[in-house]
């Protein structure tokens, strides 16, 4: 279970609220680079505040408000640093900036080549998403660089902050600071501009449209909360849902979060697909996706006031892969195993894919 595990997140603004809702038509001509930025009709436009982050103290963005053009929603899963990949799979859906909103799932760093350039091109593409776990870890690293006064003079000396970290190991703030671990580097790397934009994501993205109701979140929620006592640690970490109830990240025991959420929110209202159907090149294994049996029905979603479940959307479950649900849709497909990115594009419900090479170990 989790134990001290909430304690691993600097505490990111939990929720975020969007409203949404979509023209009749679509563009879909290809960008010819990620920081195109395209004019467009204002009053076309729907408008997201941007969220403060509380227990950083390091260069924190205020609060201000960003407008976007009304178009397709695309949900992207992990990137992990897979800069070509992200900007390939963009290419390919034909993304419009200023006309799209571009929704990341979290885990834009980490195992991969490029996690700064992952940064900076999600900021010039005016993507909006939510907080991945590796994101969280990064972010508390450079905190902590920047703060603390050995580790903040030796920052530009890669040996020499070796050395300090490994003088004081023992006495390091969080029990998954690695300092043999890529995640310090990428801190240690990273400009204030990049982490006010990576610091500044949510743990959740609640999008509010006409009888739609979507959630951006990296990990998955837990079933017996509702939306506003969701705790950001764990929605940024959890896989399972133990018999007990609890929340637990690893997959040894209990049931998959999202068979128990599918299980108590499906009724005819809250569907992805309404009128169009579901289009993926895809081959769905039947055993992977059936869900299962469990002993926790008494676990009830408290909707906040919602009239239906919302739809989830979420990443960080590479190794079940791609989980296309009645409720849930689960993106992480292994980019940075060497397997596929994988956006989803709604409302037209159609995943897109682009290969990857393998740059980390499976784990």
């Amino acid at each position: 279970m989790y134990g001290s595990m909430s304690d691993l997140s600097d505490k990111p603004s939990l929720i975020k609220s969007v409203q949404f809702s979509l023209p009749n038509s679509y563009h879909t001509d290809a960008i010819d680079s990620y920081n195109i930025n395209v004019s467009g009709n204002s009053e076309n436009e729907l408008e997201v505040e941007s969220f403060e982050i509380s227990g950083a103290n390091i260069g924190v963005s205020n609060p201000s408000s960003i407008k976007y053009q009304k178009g397709r929603l695309l949900f992207v899963g992990d990137i992990h640093g897979c800069l070509d990949e992200f900007l390939e799979l963009m290419k390919k859906v034909g993304y419009r900036k200023g006309q799209d909103t571009l929704v990341l799932l979290g885990d834009l760093v980490g195992k991969g080549p490029s996690p700064h350039g992952v940064i900076r091109a999600a900021k010039d593409l005016g993507a909006i998403g939510v907080r991945g776990n590796h994101d969280d870890l990064v972010i508390r690293w450079f905190v902590f660089l920047h703060q603390n006064e050995r580790t903040r003079v030796c920052l530009d000396d890669q040996d020499k902050l070796g050395e300090v970290l490994s003088d004081i190991k023992h006495s390091l703030p969080y029990h998954d600071f690695k300092i043999k671990k890529e995640h310090v580097q990428i801190a240690r790397k990273m400009t204030k501009e990049e982490f006010e934009y990576l610091s500044n994501l949510p743990a959740m993205i609640h999008f509010k449209g006409n009888n739609t109701s979507l959630i951006a979140v990296h990990a998955g929620l837990d079933p017996r909360k509702k939306l506003s006592d969701q705790d950001s640690a764990v929605v940024m970490r959890m896989r399972n849902i133990l018999e007990n109830g609890e929340p637990d990240e690893k997959r040894k025991s209990g049931s998959a979060w999202f068979e128990i959420y599918n299980t108590i929110s499906s009724n005819p209202t809250s569907s992805l697909s309404g009128e169009s159907h579901l289009k993926s090149d895809i081959s769905k294994n039947d055993n992977e996706n059936k869900i299962s049996a469990t002993s926790s029905s008494n676990l009830i979603m408290n909707s906040d006031g919602l009239a239906s479940y919302p739809i989830v959307f979420y990443g960080h479950d590479a190794k079940r892969g791609l989980q296309l649900h009645e409720n849930t849709v689960g993106l992480d497909s292994g980019c940075v195993y060497g397997r596929k990115l994988s956006v989803y594009i709604y409302p037209q419900n159609e995943v897109v894919q682009v290969d990857c090479p393998g740059y980390a170990p499976v784990e």
